[in-house]
């Protein structure tokens, strides 16, 4: 689902069509339709995040851009991403923010899921006692294991993405 919100930065007022509702874990009697009973929804964690959006919308090109947590009425969390723009009146001031929103948890846990799994992979690979890389079609390594990097005397990081013409000495 994409949400649709409209931002009125004179009173503050926010509306919010049924998918954003939805994604909020609302139902339209409960919401305040404030800019505050908005914000109270944000994860603590993401409020600074969001606020420096906010300003950067407001003081920059008036695109508003932001990734962030929100707090469900369950207690639960749910991941959103936001893009907007800035609506100027005639005199070039903000007066409403217009923009949609949508949901990203199952986006964030399959990054976060990957992360782990590369963080296992490397954590395994460093265990092995052996000489152990990856290189792609090109010739190219992807990877290489501490054992192998202590070998050639070469630091992990500056492994990847070079040939063995480029890190190790003639013969």
């Amino acid at each position: 689902d994409i949400g649709v919100w409209d931002w009125n930065l004179i009173n503050g007022q926010n509306v919010w069509d049924e998918r954003m509702l939805r994604l909020f874990g609302l139902d339209p009697e409960e919401f305040a339709r404030s800019h505050d009973a908005w914000r109270k929804r944000l994860h603590p964690e993401d409020t600074e995040r969001v606020d420096a959006a906010i300003q950067a919308a407001l003081g920059g090109d008036g695109t508003y851009e932001v990734e962030h947590r929100v707090i469900l009425p369950d207690g639960g969390e749910r991941s959103l991403a936001s893009r907007g723009r800035v609506v100027r009146d005639d005199a070039g001031q903000p007066v409403r923010i217009i923009g949609a929103t949508w949901d990203t948890t199952l986006l964030r846990q399959a990054e976060d899921d990957l992360h782990q799994r590369h963080d296992l992979m490397r954590t395994l690979l460093d265990s092995a006692s052996g000489l152990v890389h990856v290189k792609d079609a090109d010739g190219r390594y992807l990877l290489a294991n501490q054992a192998w990097c202590e070998f050639f005397q070469l630091q992990p990081q500056n492994v990847a993405g070079h040939t063995d013409a480029e890190l190790l000495p003639p013969e």
